[in-house]
């Protein structure tokens, strides 16, 4: 086998390891066990009770766990082998997903390919488009006429940019 192609081989598979379940990023190297004497900053991704948490919202001060009752500081990490039920919320690939369908089976993430079994959760500074799905105050939506731009949330009145399922 040529040389090149063993290093190409090598740098393949390399990339393969670094990832946690095919599909997004490992995590693993800024993992850390949760400490409530450490004050955390938006993006940190912490492990308690054996689950992932990664902190969408700053709190400023230390002692803020992901297990507070009522909390929104903190998101769980969407994880391949979790059942997951109807409202559950989890975090992937950067983004809030709601299951708004029961799949009663592990390894469904969200961004399946014409999977309709997870809605992102509306976000005032994203742009969506026509047949985007979203969550809001509890309810599902779907996107029926583009709006061009940001801020244009399903409970705005008048608005017959969405529908809600």
């Amino acid at each position: 086998m040529p040389f090149f192609l063993v290093i190409l081989v090598a740098i393949v598979l390399l990339f393969l390891l670094r990832t946690t379940d095919g599909f997004g990023a490992d995590v693993s190297n800024s993992v850390r066990m949760y400490d409530n004497n450490v004050k955390y900053n938006v993006g940190s991704v912490v492990s308690l009770n054996n689950v992932l948490y990664e902190m969408v919202e700053g709190a400023g001060a230390p002692g803020y766990s992901p297990l507070r009752p009522g909390d929104k500081l903190w998101q769980k990490l969407y994880d391949n082998n979790t059942v997951y039920k109807v409202g559950d919320v989890v975090r992937f690939r950067g983004s809030a997903y709601q299951m708004v369908e029961g799949a009663g089976a592990p390894g469904y993430p969200p961004l399946r390919p014409g999977d309709k079994l997870w809605a992102e959760q509306y976000s005032d500074s994203k742009i969506y488009s026509v047949g985007n799905t979203v969550t809001f105050q509890g309810s599902v939506y779907t996107m029926v006429e583009g709006a061009g731009a940001a801020g244009y949330n399903p409970a705005r009145p008048g608005d017959r940019l969405w529908q809600k399922k």
